[in-house]
């Protein structure tokens, strides 16, 4: 009970300094309050499992929470602007140079060993794009953007920049953000981007600048943006299971929520030795 209650306090203080109310409506009884909602949620993304099954498993250690239809009509009607609201409670660290980089999650998740050894074809469909911007002295997720159809990296950047502390001043990303725009942007904001330049670069004067002097042991620093992907994928896998848009961007904000409060819940799931208190 003790780990449990640990768990229950670490959500009601992500609850509380996203500015949450207790209760999301206004109308019929209220019978559970935001927290019960996000801790089934929070949950689940841990432990890789169903809504049924992670209400009862937190029902089996004393915790009252709401039934699992409750909770997925809860994640299908909860609006957008209410993730990136508890998604910003956890940074509270001040960032100086961000990584950006963006990735696929599959929309379904077949085992590719047994396809093979039937000698069907893997599935073709498009995956749901996740482009985030990682702090790499915490190496915290600082801003996400979740897509449901394909496009450009460049695209999300100005969207993450949007949503990340002001006190960025380097903006690191692979050659699929060569863009003259796009440092151009990060200059207007007084942000120094460092994107390798393509090859015969022509045109862009700041292009022709990173072209002539990069700053490689800077630019290095960018993998920590592929190492957090890499803990996403590994430790809350590499495909969504929810249908709609609208959940699929609920559940993987879930994961990126419980990503940043891996300190906070590390001493519950036994993922570190180290003992830490608060968001700090």
């Amino acid at each position: 009970m003790k780990n449990s209650s640990n768990l229950i306090k670490s959500v009601k203080e992500l609850v509380a300094r996203a500015r949450l109310p207790n209760y999301l409506h206004r109308f019929g009884p209220k019978t559970y309050r935001t927290w019960q909602h996000v801790i089934t949620l929070v949950l689940r993304a841990e432990t890789q499992l169903g809504f049924r099954r992670a209400a009862r498993l937190l029902c089996s250690l004393e915790v009252v929470v709401p039934t699992y239809s409750a909770t997925c009509k809860f994640v299908a009607r909860l609006p957008m602007s209410t993730w990136q609201r508890l998604f910003a409670a956890t940074n509270t660290i001040v960032a100086g140079i961000i990584a950006v980089d963006s990735t696929g999650l599959s929309r379904t998740n077949p085992s590719y060993h047994y396809l093979k050894r039937i000698e069907q074809p893997f599935p073709v469909g498009k995956p749901v794009k996740l482009s985030i911007a990682v702090d790499t002295k915490t190496k915290r997720v600082l801003a996400a953007r979740i897509r449901a159809l394909p496009a450009h990296d460049v695209r999300d950047v100005p969207y993450l920049l949007k949503r990340v502390p002001q006190s960025v001043r380097i903006l690191l990303g692979d050659k699929g953000y060569d863009s003259e725009p796009l440092h151009k942007l990060c200059r207007k904001r007084g942000i120094i981007s460092i994107v390798p330049v393509r090859a015969r670069c022509r045109t862009g004067r700041h292009r022709k600048r990173l072209r002539d002097y990069f700053p490689q042991k800077l630019y290095n620093q960018r993998s920590l943006a592929e190492t957090a992907f890499s803990v996403l994928k590994r430790c809350y896998g590499s495909s969504v299971r929810c249908r709609t848009a609208r959940t699929q961007r609920a559940e993987v904000f879930c994961r990126l929520i419980h990503y940043n409060l891996f300190r906070l819940l590390n001493r519950l799931f036994q993922r570190s030795p180290k003992q830490v208190v608060g968001f700090y």
